[in-house]
């Protein structure tokens, strides 16, 4: 099993490869996504991140557990420095 900063740095190194995000290097990003510990939380389909660029923030995402399922929703805050 390989530990988060492994998945990430992994992920990292595959994206600044890819000029391009064709399906195929998306279908590689998913399998490596899929080999995360199963307690780390993903979050997805996140808006206006472009206004974060440059910018030092702390995030605040406590998704809502619920029985027996393996997606939920939440709601994500960036607090600006």
């Amino acid at each position: 099993m390989s530990t988060l900063s492994d998945t990430v740095a992994s992920l990292r190194e595959l994206a600044e490869s890819s000029s391009a995000w064709p399906f195929e290097e998306a279908k590689k990003i998913l399998a490596r996504l899929r080999q995360a510990p199963k307690d780390v939380v993903i979050f997805e389909n996140l808006a206006n991140l472009d206004k974060l660029m440059g910018k030092e923030f702390f995030f605040v995402g406590t998704p809502i557990a619920l029985a027996g399922g393996t997606a939920g929703i939440t709601r994500p805050v960036a607090l600006l420095m």
